[in-house]
Formats: structure tokens, C-alpha cells, sequence
């Protein structure tokens, strides 16, 4: 379905994943919040101090930051935590799409290709393994974890990471506040602490600790509009990742996707055609592509006569670079751009007609094609369905179609933590004129990720369910359910 089709938002929830993308700055205006200046004193509140007595925040920070690694990624930049020898665990929304990163620590040490070793895209998780790192032969030692369920609200907490950081080798930041509430996300079984310590993009994977030292959280969201961190339980956290790892945890590893790259056989051809099969009334088809900075793009679609096609070409940041269709039933579609940031971009061809009449559409491409494939997108639905699904990559758009008997009022709901979730029904029989369902925020997700949309009892027995993220920026998993009631 074209993103220019009317889509009627949820209700907007005030909460967004902490990131820096770099060389796009509207966008990182609309992914950090903007966090309340710190009340206190320098001294933690503890009155006049000698300047030769450390302050708490002083103990913590040098026992913490020399753990604490700046991650580097072509798209994005955020924090990692070495939390055992050669393991360092942090947010997947960091990582993605990369299988390996560059980790600078503050010492100076760099690691130029830290492998990502799993990840949990359910709940925006993940460990990169740093060799040598950490072990009884290295400088760093590991953080102590602490169980976060035994320290009591109003304890202070500190946050490590590196906030807004630009520089090649920086200096990991702190940021003091309180352990403000827990709060249990029932869908993930994880729970996240809140504070109220300074967060910013960038700081995303980095350490809530307690005020030994000791870590309790991996921070990653920012809550509310006065600009609350929630952090990942630690423990919590590793153990469901340590379940991924085993291949235990069948739902993490199904919500995992990884796009499609250029395989050594393709060399250095800078031209690729394709035929798209678009037989189907409103069919689709995505590839990807991997232009490098300020390279020029184009595509060129021909269909048949009769047949009415649509192009849009995204960024990685889930821009909207090109959307083409000028030319009517019988046109030929071009699109054309300068790639902003290199990585990977998604072209989406469809048809606008719902004739059917069949298509198989030739497209041009000034860059190699990559087909990308969504087991999402047309999966069939029925009431009972619990089922984990993923947006695959920003600006990405999951199309379900749901079938009813239309006898019982029917539930569906988007649960996650990785994007706030845009739900619209939209009836796939009778009138073309009948009203589009959008849904709501719904209860049950304590993080404010949850959308629900109700179709009465008596509605059509076929619906079209479109997923998207509200922002168009995230990606990753989501838990969708439907219940007859």
C-alpha cells in the first residue's frame, strides 16, 4: 500500500528509541529528547566537601567509564558495556544492520571489527564479542552486575555512555539521577528501570549503574515528555540473550531479520535489471541497495499498457528519497537522487490498479538489486493468532490480511519496544467507501508501545492490518495478537 494513502495515526505516545544518526540532523531532532537539567548540588547533595574527598559521582564514574566503549557504525554511534570477558552487551538498535562494529574504549584502544555476536530484536538487545578483551590478561575488568529488584526507589543511579558524541576517540559521559520506578513489560518479560538521568541519542546501550559501581541496566528508551531514561534490566537482559544464543528462545529468533548483501560474484557491476512479478491487484515488491555518498541513483520502471506501478526509493533512515508515479496507467516511472549517507536503501515497486490483469514489470537500477524478501507482508490472520512479526527496516510497512467470521468482536493488538506502533484496518470487502479502523494506544505495555484496534461483531469478514512505525525511523520485532471475544 502507497505511504501516500490516507494512514491514520494511533494516539501519539511521547516516547522514542535513543539514537544519533549521523549527517541527518532533522532526524535526530525527532528521534532525542530534550532532558531536564539536574537539580543539585556538585557535592550529591551531601553539603561542603574538602576537594581532596572524591564525590560519589567521582568513585562511580572512575570505576565504570574505563568499561564502557564508544560504538562507531556507518549510520549510527551509541555505547556498548563489557559485562564478562570478551562480551559486551548493548541495544540491537545500535548495531543494525551491521554484523560488526567499531568499539573504541577510553584508553584509547580500537577495535576496528568487533563481531556482533546475537542479538534479541524483540527486545532491542544485543553482545558484541571483543577477543581479548576483559580477560584476566587485560587492564578492563568486566562490570559487576547487581540485581536491580534490590535496590529501593529514590536510590541514586548514574548513567555511562556517550551521549551526542561526534568525536573519533571520545571520553564516555555521566549523568546522575534516581531510580525513579520499575516497569515490567509483560510481552518481552523484561523489566526496565526508570530514571530521571540525562539521556541523549548516543547513549543508547550504555550502563545505568547503582551508586557502588555496580551495573543494574542497559539504557536504550526515553520515556514521557519530561525526558525519563528506561533501562533494560541487566540480568534479565543477558539471560534472554544467553536463551538466544542456545537456541532456546524460538519467538527472539524468529523476530530476527538481516537484509540481503552483495555477493562477491556480482563484482563490480554498477548496472542490474530485474523483472518483477506484480500479478496481483496492489502487489508489491522491495530490493536493496548499497550506494556510497554522493553517489547519483536512478531507476527506471516500464510496465504494460494498462498497468499503473508506483516507485519509492528510502535511506537508510527510512527518508523518503524518490516517490514516483507521474505517468498514469501506460507510463513509464523513473526515479532519481544523491545518495546522503551510504548503507543500505530499499526500493518499493507496486501497483496502484486493482485490475486483474497481470505484470511482469522490467526495472533498471544504476546500482545492483538485491530482492527483499518480508514473510510478513500478506501472512493470513484469524482470531486466536499470536504471532511475532518485524518491521525489516526503517520506513517499512507490514501488511497482514485478517479473516473474520464476523460473528464476535475481535481484538488486535501490536505489542514492542523498539518503535511506537501505527495500526490501520482497512475492510477488504464491500463498500470501497466504508470507514478505515485506526488503533489506539492500548493497555498492557508499561513502556506505551502498544497499539490496539476493536472490530465490532457484525464487520466484514476481510481486513487488510498494515504495521508501521509512527516516526517511520525504527525497526525490529513486534508481538501481534488477535482474540475473539
Amino acid at each position: 500500500m502507497r505511504r501516500t494513502a490516507p494512514f491514520l495515526p494511533s494516539v501519539p505516545i511521547a516516547l522514542a528509541c535513543a539514537r544519533l544518526m549521523r549527517g541527518l540532523p532533522h532526524l535526530a531532532l525527532l528521534l532525542l529528547a530534550t532532558a531536564c537539567a539536574l537539580p543539585g548540588a556538585t557535592d550529591d547533595g551531601a553539603g561542603p566537601r574538602s576537594p581532596e574527598a572524591p564525590t560519589q559521582a567521582e568513585r562511580v564514574y572512575a570505576r565504570v567509564s574505563p568499561a564502557v566503549a564508544y560504538v562507531d557504525t556507518p549510520l549510527s554511534t551509541g555505547t556498548a558495556v563489557l559485562v564478562a570477558p570478551e562480551r559486551m552487551l548493548t541495544n540491537a538498535h545500535v548495531l543494525w544492520p551491521q554484523d560488526s562494529v567499531r568499539l573504541v574504549f577510553p584508553d584509547g584502544r580500537e577495535v576496528e571489527r568487533a563481531r556482533v555476536l546475537v542479538q534479541d530484536a524483540l527486545r532491542d538487545l544485543a553482545l558484541i564479542e571483543v577477543p581479548g578483551i576483559g580477560t584476566s590478561q587485560d587492564s578492563v575488568a568486566p562490570l559487576p552486575l547487581a540485581d536491580a529488584e534490590d535496590l529501593p526507589i529514590g536510590a541514586p543511579v548514574y548513567l555511562v555512555g556517550y551521549p551526542a558524541e561526534m568525536e573519533l576517540f571520545p571520553q564516555p559521559a555521566i549523568t546522575r539521577g534516581i531510580l525513579s520506578l520499575r516497569r515490567h513489560w509483560d510481552a518481552g518479560d523484561l523489566t526496565y528501570l526508570q530514571t530521571d538521568a540525562a539521556i541523549a541519542g548516543g547513549q543508547s546501550g550504555g550502563a545505568l549503574v547503582d551508586g557502588e559501581g555496580r551495573m543494574i541496566g542497559v539504557s536504550g528508551l526515553i520515556f514521557g515528555e519530561g525526558g525519563f531514561a528506561l533501562a533494560a534490566d541487566a540480568t534479565a537482559a543477558l539471560a534472554h540473550l544467553a536463551r538466544i544464543e542456545s537456541g532456546r528462545d524460538k519467538e527472539a529468533n524468529a523476530a530476527l531479520r538481516t537484509l540481503p548483501v552483495a555477493s562477491p560474484e556480482m563484482g563490480g557491476a554498477r548496472q542490474s535489471t530485474q523483472r518483477v512479478d506484480l500479478a496481483e491487484p496492489f502487489a508489491e515488491a522491495s530490493f536493496v541497495f548499497y550506494p556510497e555518498f554522493g553517489e547519483a541513483v536512478e531507476v527506471e520502471a516500464s510496465p504494460g499498457a494498462g498497468v499503473d506501478v508506483f516507485l519509492e526509493l528510502l535511506s537508510p533512515y527510512g527518508d523518503l528519497e524518490v516517490e514516483a508515479d507521474e505517468q498514469g496507467a501506460a507510463g513509464v516511472e523513473q526515479g532519481r537522487f544523491t545518495a546522503l549517507s551510504s548503507g543500505p536503501h530499499v526500493l518499493v515497486i507496486g501497483r496502484i490498479d486493482g485490475n486483474a490483469r497481470g505484470a511482469n514489470v522490467p526495472v533498471v537500477a544504476s546500482h545492483p538489486l538485491l530482492r527483499l524478501a518480508d514473510p510478513d507482508d500478506g501472512r493470513r490472520l484469524a482470531p486466536g493468532d499470536g504471532i511475532v512479526a518485524s518491521l525489516e527496516h526503517p520506513g517499512d510497512i507490514d501488511i497482514f490480511e485478517l479473516r473474520t467470521t464476523g460473528e464476535q468482536e475481535v481484538v488486535i493488538t501490536v505489542d514492542t519496544a523498539n518503535f511506537v506502533p501505527d495500526l490501520l484496518l482497512e475492510p477488504l470487502d464491500g463498500d470501497e467507501d466504508a470507514p478505515l479502523i485506526p488503533g489506539a494506544s492500548g493497555e498492557g505495555n508499561a513502556l506505551g508501545l502498544a497499539s490496539r484496534a476493536v472490530l465490532p461483531a457484525g464487520s466484514a469478514a476481510r481486513w487488510s492490518v498494515r504495521i508501521a512505525d509512527m516516526d517511520g525511523v525504527a525497526q525490529g520485532g513486534y508481538f501481534l495478537h488477535v482474540e475473539a471475544r
